[in-house]
């Protein structure tokens, strides 16, 4: 099975994505957030999981989006929030 990051929700649905040997894991992380900061979110709740080293995967962050919040700001605190939780549980790359 591959190993894949996966954020819901957004207005094209899940952002969905696999890693791709020999890729390494930052180069993975980043694909992911370029197509999330791309995506238009849907709803008040964005959350975003992987494949984790430390705890029985999978892990997630999620982030809920403060009163009168614009898209912008929303996706980038939600990646800061996933990222800065991938520091403490890294993906593993299958």
């Amino acid at each position: 099975m591959t190993a894949e990051i996966r954020t819901q929700t957004s207005s094209n649905g899940d952002i969905v994505t696999p890693h791709q040997p020999p890729e390494s894991v930052r180069a993975w992380v980043n694909r992911h957030t370029t197509a999330v900061k791309a995506a238009t979110p849907v709803g008040d709740t964005l959350t975003t999981s992987w494949p984790a080293k430390v705890t029985p995967p999978p892990d997630n962050a999620a982030t809920t989006r403060a009163p009168s919040q614009n898209d912008a700001a929303y996706v980038g605190e939600h990646v800061e929030d996933y990222l800065t939780a991938m520091v403490a549980n890294p993906p593993v790359d299958q």
